[in-house]
């Protein structure tokens, strides 16, 4: 049983939820106004409100609410299914994520490339990694391989998303106990007008036309293997 109502209005505009900013954070958010599911319910719902595609709700659904990072991965399939397809019914992508965060959700959902099909894995940078990345690939975000099942041959991208201009149009970083739900909210809502826009955002870091040249490495899943380190292999660190 419920034993507690709360009418809100969480329009994303400035005559409603933007209107003060300090008193929607102290109603919803320190109070636990919707029983901890403010910022899932905040952005889910203005979400639908947009009419946003059919794809991106896919995406949300299964990461739980929407946020910048999952748009991030909407956007990064948009760009492979673009400039980066597949040719053939039997052809497939395996995903390396570099480093994970939530954008991986959306990919996995999107691309159809999952652990459980063996078309995904993960490679956690630590701290000194982050600090050695060149400085082309100082937004390094994931690897797109793809198979061709006629040559039995992979190829891959090495992909990179920026944040720069997003980040700089929403707030992102101000000194409020509010901003990370705000930032966010904002960037969600701003972002919506970019979802055919991948290329602004997305971009190619480096090409890999197959696994001749690296020893002990003949396919992706190779690369996730316990002492492998892909950010040498493919020359990615200083």
């Amino acid at each position: 049983p419920f034993s507690k109502v709360l009418f809100y209005n969480i329009k994303a505009d400035t005559e409603h939820l933007y209107a003060n900013f300090e008193y929607a954070n102290q109603d919803l958010f320190i109070n636990k106004g919707f029983g901890g599911n403010e910022f899932r319910i905040i952005t889910i719902a203005n979400a639908l409100a947009l009419n946003v595609p059919h794809d991106l709700i896919k995406a949300f659904q299964y990461h739980d609410h929407l946020c910048p990072g999952v748009t991030a991965g909407y956007l990064i399939v948009k760009y492979v299914q673009a400039h980066y397809p597949l040719n053939n019914i039997y052809d497939k992508y395996f995903v390396l994520s570099m480093p994970p965060w939530c954008k991986d959700d959306a990919i996995m959902t999107l691309l159809n490339a999952t652990p459980g099909k063996s078309g995904y894995g993960v490679y956690y940078l630590n701290d000194t990694e982050t600090a050695q990345l060149k400085s082309e690939a100082a937004n390094l975000a994931v690897i797109i391989f793809r198979h061709n099942s006629v040559t039995n041959d992979w190829e891959g991208q090495v992909i990179g998303f920026d944040w720069g201009t997003s980040k700089q149009e929403n707030n992102w970083g101000e000194n409020t106990s509010w901003n990370w739900w705000e930032s966010r909210l904002k960037m969600d809502i701003w972002f919506l007008d970019y979802l055919d826009k991948p290329e602004q955002f997305v971009k190619v870091i480096k090409q890999i036309n197959s696994f001749a040249n690296f020893e002990n490495i003949s396919q992706p899943s190779d690369l996730v293997h316990p002492g492998i380190n892909p950010l040498q292999i493919f020359d990615l660190i200083q």
